[in-house]
């Protein structure tokens, strides 16, 4: 069990732009993984509203007060909704105290208030995220968008790699890949819809209702509210794809990523790419000189993209960036 003020990995300062977003909150959540309760939920699937009475797998109505419940079904159900509360209220704190921004924990201590004003309880996981994810995540500047615009249009299910739970894992990327997106240029929940439904290119059963719920939406058009009515549409989906995945009729596969690279000289420099984390560092070839820092305030690199052509692969310059992600064309991984 984790001691009560002891951290899980050193605290985050406050940097915005992929710092976050791609390195310091996926190594976060690997940590919230290993935070499981009595009924098997993670914190980490509560953040992500993935966990029992989250957001994207929500309690079936229950009232209470209906005289025909035993006092068996009562306490268990009393019991699974505290058990998310709990969760909720410890996803929160551990938020709160590895994030020592102050402007973050104002806003989240804002976004609460304003949701309590009017009876709903916003200390919970998936607020957490959200309020981090927007406070942190925007970049500014135009190449960064460029390179954003181009791994959105060729961001895929294979990507992720193929498993039970990719239509779930491909959305929540998706939420952190708007996030990361200056706030006037990122999409609205039909954009978002719209990207989620189109990922399901297989298999044949499932592309063909994505396509039919894109040109004539039917699920869950009695609720007003545009993002609940897009998570009931992913809770639908994930759920066809469990179906047909556990019977055999998709088959697993690994993300499809390019080795590491190392050693590739350009113009006098070393280039050092990995397709893990799709950053890309450039140093001096002397290897006693200092290696520079994509984050330094005072250092610059240079945005490339790789492209395919008769004789091979083509590194071309696409302009300057105090840091940048490599664009690599749609179907092609960064090499």
């Amino acid at each position: 069990m984790l001691a009560p003020n002891a951290l899980l990995m050193e605290a985050y300062g406050g940097e915005r732009g992929t710092s976050f977003t791609r390195y310091w909150w996926p190594t976060f959540e690997n940590h919230l993984v290993g935070i499981v309760d009595a009924s098997g939920e993670s914190i980490a699937a509560n953040v992500q509203g993935l966990d029992e009475g989250g957001p994207l797998n929500p309690f079936p109505y229950f009232d209470e007060t209906d005289p025909i419940h035993s006092t068996s079904t009562l306490t268990y159900e009393r019991k699974r909704r505290a058990m998310l509360k709990a969760r909720n209220n410890k996803a929160f704190a551990l938020f709160y105290s590895h994030i020592k921004d102050s402007g973050y924990r104002e806003r989240l201590n804002a976004v609460v208030s304003m949701h309590m004003a009017q009876g709903v309880n916003a200390r919970t996981g998936p607020m957490a995220l959200a309020c981090a994810l927007e406070w942190f995540a925007h970049p500014n500047n135009a190449i960064q968008l460029q390179t954003q615009n181009i791994e959105w249009h060729s961001f895929s299910f294979h990507a992720i790699g193929i498993s039970v739970s990719t239509p779930n894992l491909f959305y929540a990327r998706m939420l952190t890949m708007n996030a990361e997106r200056p706030p006037s240029q990122q999409f609205n929940t039909e954009g978002m819809c719209t990207k989620f439904l189109s990922a399901f290119t297989f298999p044949e059963m499932i592309a063909s209702r994505a396509l039919e719920e894109m040109n004539r939406p039917s699920i869950a058009l009695d609720i007003a509210d545009l993002q609940l009515r897009l998570n009931r549409v992913v809770i639908h989906f994930q759920s066809l794809w469990e179906s047909l995945f556990r019977s055999g009729k998709i088959k697993p596969s690994e993300p499809k990523v390019n080795p590491t690279m190392h050693g590739q000289r350009v113009d006098g420099l070393e280039l050092q790419t990995s397709a893990d984390t799709s950053v890309v560092t450039f140093r001096e070839a002397n290897p006693e000189a200092q290696e520079l820092s994509a984050f330094d305030e005072d250092k610059y690199l240079c945005e490339v993209k790789f492209t395919s052509g008769p004789k091979g692969r083509k590194l071309s310059f696409l302009g300057r960036a105090r840091w940048w992600i490599v664009a690599p064309e749609p179907g092609v991984g960064a090499g």
